[in-house]
C-alpha cells in the first residue's frame, strides 16, 4: 500500500529536537525541522538530555581509546570517557569534541533509528486499522489478461511492427499496476525484449531480456526484475515523471523474434469487462510510424483480435506513498506524538535506563500516568489517538483507496 523507505526519506526531518543547554553533553544533530515543530515541545521529558540517558551507553562500550590517527567515517573511538562516531573521514589530529566537528555521539544515530521506528508504526498502525475497517484494501489475487489455450497451429506473420497490449488505467492517483509474469509463445526458441512504454516519454520506461525456452511450448517468466525500469505501472507518477492520463504499451518489435508468434484470439466485445481499474487491448504499429526503440506516435496505434504470443500477469495495488509524501504537512502533529509516546514507554519500561529521576518506582510510575494513565484524558496516548484519529479524517477526503472508516471501495486485481 506504501513504501515504508520512501515515507522514512520524505517524512524524517520535518520535526527535529532541540540541543541541549548542558555544555557537558553532546552536541545534538538532530535539530533540523523543516515545518519548525520539535518533539520537545509534544512532551517536557521529550529532550536530547533524557534520551541521552535512556539510549545504551556507549560511553561504556569496549571502543578503542582515540589516538591522533586518521579515521574513517563511520568510525568509533572513545576520548576523554565519552564515545564518539566520526561522520567524515578524520584526518590526524581531528580531535573529537562535544561541540561536533565531525564528530557526534552515537546517541544522535539511535535517536535517529526511533524516528525512523515510530515513522512506520504510525504508517502501519494507521493503514491497519484501515483495512480492519474495510475502508481500505491492497489487493486481491492476480488474474491473467489473455485466457484460452494457444493452437500450435495458429501462428502470426510477422511484418516488422510493434505488436502487444494498450493498458489504460482508471482515473485515480492512488492506484498501481504491478506486472508479475510475462507469458511466452513462439515457434522458436529465443532471447528478446520486451518494451514497456508510456504516453509521456520517449524512451521505454521498462524492458525486460526474456528467453521463450522451448519451441511452441508456453513459458512464464518474472517480470520482477526488469533489465531496465520498472514493472509498476502508475496513473500519475511524479518521481517518474508519469505524466496523469497517459496510456501504457507492452509489447516487443516482430524484427527481434526468430519464427512466429502463437496466438490467442482475443474477445474484443469483452476487452473493457476484464478489470474495473483497466482497459487492455491488443495493439500493433506498422514498420513506417517506428522511431527505432523509442515509442510511437499514439495516433498510429491499430488495435487487433490477437495476443501476438503473449500473456501477462498483472496485480492492482493500491498506492498512497505519493499522496503521504505531497501531503505530508497532514502527518507533523500525529508523528509528534507518536515518538514522544514511544520515547515515554523508553523512559519507562527501559530497565537500564540510566535517568536518576526515573529510578524511583514513585516517580516511575507518575511517568507511567503521563503516558497512559486509565482516566488521564490528556495522556500523550489520548493526543496520540486523537491526532491519527484527524489524519485519517484527512486522508479519507484527499485519496478514494482510504476512505472514511467503513466499508467503502475495495481494491480488485487484474
Amino acid at each position: 500500500m506504501f513504501s515504508i523507505s520512501t515515507l522514512k526519506t520524505n517524512l524524517y526531518g520535518m520535526i527535529g529536537l532541540r540541543d541541549s543547554d548542558d555544555p557537558d553533553m553532546p552536541l545534538c544533530t538532530l535539530t533540523a525541522a523543516s515545518q519548525s515543530v520539535y518533539f520537545n515541545d509534544y512532551h517536557s521529558l521529550v529532550t536530547f538530555d533524557q534520551l541521552y540517558h535512556v539510549a545504551p551507553n556507549y560511553d561504556g562500550m569496549n571502543y578503542t581509546t582515540w589516538t591522533s590517527t586518521g579515521y574513517a567515517t563511520g568510525s568509533y573511538a572513545m576520548y576523554d570517557k565519552i564515545a564518539y562516531k566520526s561522520t567524515r573521514t578524520m584526518t590526524t589530529g581531528d580531535t573529537p569534541s562535544l561541540t561536533g566537528t565531525g564528530w557526534e555521539s552515537p546517541v544522535n544515530d539511535w535517536i535517529q533509528n526511533k524516528q525512523y521506528a515510530s515513522i512506520s508504526k504510525l504508517c502501519n498502525q494507521l493503514f491497519t486499522s484501515k483495512k480492519i475497517n474495510e475502508s481500505a484494501k491492497t489487493f486481491l489475487d492476480s488474474v491473467q489478461v489473455v485466457d484460452g489455450a494457444g493452437r500450435q497451429a495458429d501462428t502470426v506473420t510477422g511484418s516488422s511492427r510493434f505488436v502487444g497490449f494498450e493498458i489504460n488505467l482508471k482515473r485515480a492517483n492512488n492506484i498501481k499496476a504491478v506486472l508479475n509474469y510475462i507469458g511466452l509463445q513462439f515457434t522458436a526458441s529465443q532471447t528478446f525484449t520486451v518494451y514497456l512504454f508510456h504516453s509521456s516519454q520517449k524512451a521505454a520506461v521498462g524492458t525486460w531480456s526474456v528467453t521463450n525456452a522451448s519451441a511452441t511450448s508456453f513459458d512464464w517468466v518474472t517480470a520482477a526484475s526488469p533489465t531496465t525500469g520498472t514493472n509498476e505501472l502508475h496513473y500519475v507518477n511524479y518521481s517518474g515523471n508519469i505524466d496523469s492520463g497517459g496510456k501504457y504499451y507492452i509489447g516487443y518489435f516482430e524484427d527481434d523474434i526468430s519464427g512466429s508468434a502463437i496466438e490467442k484470439h482475443y474477445d474484443c466485445d469483452t476487452k473493457f469487462k476484464w478489470s474495473k481499474w483497466a482497459e487492455i487491448r491488443p495493439i500493433a504499429v506498422e514498420s513506417g510510424s517506428l522511431d527505432g526503440t523509442n515509442i510511437f506516435d499514439i495516433d498510429d496505434v491499430g488495435y487487433a483480435d490477437t495476443n501476438f504470443g503473449l500473456n501477462f500477469s498483472f496485480s492492482i495495488k493500491s498506492d498512497i506513498t505519493e499522496m503521504i509524501v505531497n501531503n505530508k504537512g497532514l502527518f507533523v502533529d500525529a508523528m509528534g506524538y507518536q515518538f514522544a509516546s514511544d520515547m515515554l514507554q523508553e523512559m519507562i519500561f527501559n530497565s537500564s535506563s540510566r535517568i536518576n529521576a526515573l529510578q524511583d518506582t514513585a516517580k516511575r510510575n507518575a511517568v507511567l500516568y503521563e503516558w497512559n494513565g486509565q482516566d488521564n484524558r490528556d495522556s500523550i496516548v489520548s493526543r496520540l489517538n486523537n491526532a491519527k484519529e484527524a489524519l485519517s479524517f484527512d486522508l479519507s477526503k484527499i485519496s478514494q483507496v482510504v476512505a472514511s472508516n467503513g466499508p467503502r471501495i475495495k481494491i480488485g486485481n487484474i
